[in-house]
């Protein structure tokens, strides 16, 4: 599966022959196999031919589209639903039993993500303040399995975020970037601006992941169904945001791979530079590797995906 970022406003999108041609403004092209193509990511304004969006669709692909802000605005694919896994999916969702089963699993494993990143890195700083959060994500995972509705289960998840995202101000060592608390919707500052970004990153490759399983995507069980979200790419995702996204945002600022200049932050909001942006998804997907390597982060979430699959699917059964 290769993803195409596009980052660059004014190109041209068109099918020539067997091959998906990319013409920008300035009259140059880069022509790619298409077959090749199986994710593109709109990121700019561009144009996109009827023949590519077909050529795409046909290969199982998918077309995301993306806020100048990282938001996924929305998508193109052909993906399935199966109407026995939705039935069986519902059935796990009514019943409480089930449903707070699924969700302990997705949070208990939450947490336990953030308590190694955390203690990965505090075997360099041993900051005390980390050392004593850690040991209160420790003893709100225990207090999970105790919990008798999801609402509870929440509350946990919520204290734990706020005890977590407490530590970034003595893990980010960089003095172009300062944390001030987790900010979104849209991210006021350049290290909510990294995150929030690579947050969507991850959930476009949760959603490629799913899409193999044709699981409806708006019923989950960590988080309530409802018509505002795909609840189950976000139950998902949050086995993600510690070990993957947050640890990919860390590394940017460590290695300078980000600075400050490549960022403009105003009122209304955070953004990266065109050239920049370049760069990052680059840089995300050195990280996170190919669906088709079993050493790669992306196979990591696809593998997670299946267990989760089969966990719902278990529940039926019994």
């Amino acid at each position: 599966m290769t993803t195409i970022y596009m980052t660059e406003h004014g190109v041209h999108v068109n099918k020539e022959g067997g091959t998906i041609a990319f013409k920008k403004k300035d009259g140059n092209a880069t022509c790619l196999p298409s077959d090749y193509v199986s994710v593109l990511v709109v990121m700019a304004n561009v144009q996109i031919s009827h023949a590519v969006i077909v050529e795409v669709l046909r290969n199982n692909g998918r077309i995301v589209y993306l806020d100048k802000y990282g938001k996924i605005m929305g998508a193109l694919d052909n993906r399935h639903v199966s109407g026995r896994n939705l039935l069986t999916q519902l059935d796990a969702y009514r019943d409480a039993d089930r449903r707070l089963e699924i969700a302990k699993y997705i949070l208990k494993e939450k947490i336990s993500d953030e308590i190694k990143f955390l203690s990965y890195l505090n075997k360099r700083f041993k900051n005390e303040e980390i050392t004593q959060v850690i040991g209160k994500l420790n003893i709100f995972k225990n207090k999970c399995d105790a919990q008798t509705d999801i609402a509870s289960l929440m509350g946990i998840e919520g204290i734990c975020a706020k005890n977590y995202f407490g530590c970034f101000q003595y893990i980010i060592k960089h003095k172009d970037f300062v944390w001030t608390g987790r900010k979104k919707h849209p991210p006021k500052d350049t290290v909510n601006a990294l995150l929030s970004y690579t947050y969507v990153l991850v959930e476009k490759d949760v959603r490629a992941a799913l899409a193999e399983t044709e699981l409806a995507l708006d019923i989950g069980y960590l988080h309530a169904a409802d018509c505002r979200k795909d609840s189950l790419v976000y139950d998902i995702l949050e086995l993600f945001r510690a070990g993957v996204a947050d640890k990919f945002v860390l590394r940017c600022i460590n290695l300078r791979i980000a600075n400050a200049g490549d960022f403009t932050c105003e009122e209304e909001g955070c953004l990266m530079s065109r050239v920049f942006l370049k760069k990052f998804v680059a840089a995300y997907e050195d990280y996170v590797g190919d669906f088709n390597d079993s050493d790669s982060i992306r196979y990591g979430i696809l593998q997670t995906v299946r267990k989760i699959k089969k966990m719902i699917m278990d529940s039926g059964e019994n």
